[in-house]
């Protein structure tokens, strides 16, 4: 039956078990102390927050006063008649005896519709315009009394705040606007005598969130000077007039604000917002206060029995203790020949020392076995691990989350990622090309059997590859993983793309030899009757002219009846594509036997010029596409051996590349970057290497293993053979013993690539 205590308990020491039994007898005093002195401390919070908003409450009242006295003078004189008429002399006298009477007001003036000053109590300088007034445009917006903002007047040059209303002439048409300006500083007289609590502060705040006025006085923070952007934000999101919120005030300290927001009109947004604050530390300071010395005497009283806990302890069952702690740190740190030895202590400690020399004999002696096994365990981790980086197959191990666990030799080598850094890593963050097995591994450990994937292609730089991956799961021991081997079968792909290429040649050469004998023949008889028919219908040739009067007609005739009919049209087709199918038994043969022409030292760089010069003024390739667009990029080796090649079939093979990359080129979508051909050459090792690139559509890899194929092409039928590549290959492999392969993917653009060898 499991027990019902804490386990917490079993891993306390006897020194801390008494030390929780003292803390258990005071801590519930400590305890009751600090509940009720929080209870003062919130109901303190609740009546600070009470006070704040009954001051807060009574600021606004007597603000509500004076703007009410403002709206009922301001009435008062819109219906007086030297207003309605808009008398300025008469306003004059009328708004300056005014302020004799009203000393809460720097100025009454009056403004016309298009917003410049007529009248004033004070003698002003016009044009004075207050049509960019807010108190202006509320009031010609509401045709109610308006109020204002903090603004500097025009006029008295002090800081104001202003009242409006609307003023209608006899006919109820809207003629001005009277204005009331209240001065700022008469807050200073009339808060003068207000008695706010210590620490205490108000301030009046206009619609814009900038102080009319602060008590008491704060330089740093004078009227005209925004409030901080968060306390505005605090007042304006709050969905009541009235409230309270904590906030930081300017001066950094947080405040407990109280809030009321004054409106002329329920609809109207507030005109002004009159806040007090008290800092919070304030109510803070008063309940630390009283809660302080009851909380000093229960932690005196707390320390007095801490220590008689700790003197009786040590007294009784603290030094065998401790003889114990050096043992266990002592083994702890791998000394196992300590020995605690004779304890001057208590039964129970006495009876654990001797147990804990017996413990320390007995794992000196497994100690001993453990570390000759340990050697041998290294032995074998490091003989498995030479064998695994001896082997060529990149070797990788990864768990069920993907997370690389080793790393062999040849994976370092192929990333360039040592196996310290490579641990402990996503498999697709140090070995990129194989994320996206990730799925064949879930499927290894899931299905519990190897994935095996062949010839996948990849890239690594601007080159191709191929490579076999194979995905082993590993189960034992509740210890899921798998080890994913990748062979790089780069090399032997391109070996059996070439047997096979060859030996497909080899097959279709002898077809092609045959078929051309067999087409030749009657081949010449087509073009030598078509050369017979035009010869006879020649009226130059005597014989023709007397065959034709012992026929009783003229040769004149004759030809005029051949012309209406088109008949020179027509042996002229047979001629030229007789002519066009001789070439292409030309090239069959050329296809089909081996060259024996004489190989000179060329330099390979000048063929390709030479070739690009063809193809600038070839007529066939301007019919597909405009070369002259082509941008030609030479990236030639300055220092370029001689190759030993013939001339003219090499310049044919740079012919034939350059015409197959315009015209795929020509057939990119209108969107396709400019068409551009990369014209390469440099030093491979004992072979000179030539590439041929262009930006065009590329090739799928069906199209890709066909294109060295006689026959095969995938322009429409008319304008290709399918013996431009086929003869370039055997030019190249079979006349001069080199290499041809080409790259390409669609929207890649496609590579050509061939070797000559620089040996003789």
């Amino acid at each position: 039956m499991r027990s019902l205590r804490p386990e917490f308990l079993y891993r306390w020491s006897i020194r801390q078990t008494l030390y929780a039994l003292v803390l258990c007898a005071v801590c519930p005093a400590l305890l009751v102390i600090i509940f009720y002195g929080a209870q003062d401390y919130y109901r303190a919070q609740l009546q600070t927050r009470d006070q704040t908003l009954n001051l807060v409450k009574s600021i606004a009242f007597q603000q509500q006063i004076l703007t009410e006295n403002t709206r009922i003078l301001l009435h008062t004189l819109a219906r007086l008649p030297e207003v309605i008429s808009a008398n300025p002399p008469a306003m004059h006298e009328l708004f300056k005896g005014l302020l004799t009477v009203h000393s809460n007001y720097s100025n009454i003036s009056f403004v016309d519709m298009n917003g410049y000053l007529v009248s004033s109590s004070h003698v002003f300088k016009p044009p004075i315009i207050a049509y960019d007034r807010k108190y202006f445009k509320d009031a010609v917006r509401t045709k109610q009394f308006s109020a204002g903002e903090f603004v500097v007047g025009r006029v008295v040059q002090d800081p104001i705040f202003q009242f409006s209303t609307p003023v209608f002439n006899e006919a109820g048409d809207m003629s001005g606007v009277l204005v009331a300006t209240m001065k700022l500083n008469m807050y200073d007289h009339l808060y003068s005598e207000t008695v706010l609590p210590d620490h205490w502060r108000f301030a009046l705040i206009d619609h814009q969130g900038i102080r009319l006025h602060r008590f008491p006085k704060n330089d740093a923070i004078a009227p005209g000077k925004p409030i901080l952007p968060e306390i505005r934000t605090v007042f304006e999101n709050s969905a009541m007039d009235e409230g309270n919120v904590q906030a930081i005030g300017p001066d950094g300290v947080r405040l407990e604000y109280a809030f009321v927001k004054l409106r002329l009109s329920p609809q109207e947004p507030p005109y002004m917002t009159v806040a007090v604050g008290l800092p919070v530390v304030a109510f803070t300071q008063v309940f630390v206060a009283k809660l302080l010395p009851a909380l000093t005497l229960m932690l005196g009283v707390l320390a007095l029995a801490l220590l008689t806990a700790r003197f009786l302890g040590k007294m009784t069952i603290g030094a065998g203790l401790d003889r114990l702690a050096l043992a266990a740190r002592q083994l702890s740190a791998g000394d196992l020949s300590f020995r605690v030895g004779p304890l001057d202590s208590c039964r129970e400690v006495r009876e654990a020392g001797q147990a804990f020399d017996q413990m320390a004999t007995a794992l000196s002696e497994e100690s001993a076995e453990r570390r000759q096994a340990e050697q041998g365990l290294t032995r074998a981790k490091s003989y498995i691990a030479n064998i695994l980086d001896s082997m060529p197959s990149v070797l990788v191990g990864v768990d069920q989350d993907g997370v690389v666990t080793h790393w062999n030799k040849a994976a370092e080598e192929a990333e360039g990622i040592s196996s310290a850094q490579a641990q402990g890593q996503p498999l697709e963050a140090v070995f990129p090309r194989l994320g996206s097995h990730l799925k064949d591994i879930r499927t290894a450990l899931r299905e519990r059997r190897p994935q095996h994937v062949e010839r996948e292609m990849f890239h690594k730089g601007n080159t191709v590859g191929y490579q076999d991956v194979m995905v082993y799961p590993l189960i034992s021991n509740g210890v899921e993983g798998v080890v994913v081997r990748v062979d790089d079968v780069t090399h032997r792909v391109h070996l059996e793309e070439m047997m096979v290429q060859s030996e497909k040649m080899v097959s279709v050469g002898g077809l092609a030899a045959g078929m051309a004998h067999e087409i030749n023949n009657p081949l010449s008889g087509i073009l030598q009757s078509a050369q017979v028919l035009i010869s006879h219908l020649s009226p130059d040739v005597p014989a023709n002219r007397a065959a034709a009067e012992a026929s009783g007609c003229t040769m004149e005739n004759i030809r005029a009846y051949a012309e209406k009919r088109q008949l020179p049209d027509f042996l002229e087709g047979i001629r030229e594509s007789g002519v066009r199918a001789a070439r292409i038994v030309s090239n069959m043969l050329e296809f089909s036997r081996k060259s024996h022409s004489t190989r000179t030292p060329e330099q390979v760089n000048d063929l390709m010029d030479k070739a690009v010069e063809l193809a600038l003024s070839d007529y066939d390739l301007k019919k597909q596409y405009d070369f002259k667009r082509v941008r030609i990029v030479r990236e030639y080796d300055p220092h370029l051996p001689e190759a030993p090649c013939t001339r003219t079939e090499i310049e044919q093979v740079f012919l034939n590349l350059l015409k197959n990359a315009a015209h795929a080129m020509a057939q990119a979508p209108d969107n396709a970057p400019p068409p551009a051909i990369v014209l390469r050459t440099a030093v491979d090792g004992d072979w000179l290497r030539i590439e041929v690139e262009d930006n065009g559509p590329g090739m799928p890899e069906s199209v890709r293993k066909r294109v060295f194929e006689p026959f095969f092409t995938t322009k429409p039928v008319g304008e290709g053979t399918g013996l431009g590549l086929s003869v370039s290959y055997f030019i190249i492999v079979t006349n001069h013993g080199g290499r041809f392969e080409v790259q390409s993917e669609p929207g890649k653009g496609a590579r050509f690539i061939l070797w000559l060898p620089l040996g003789n």
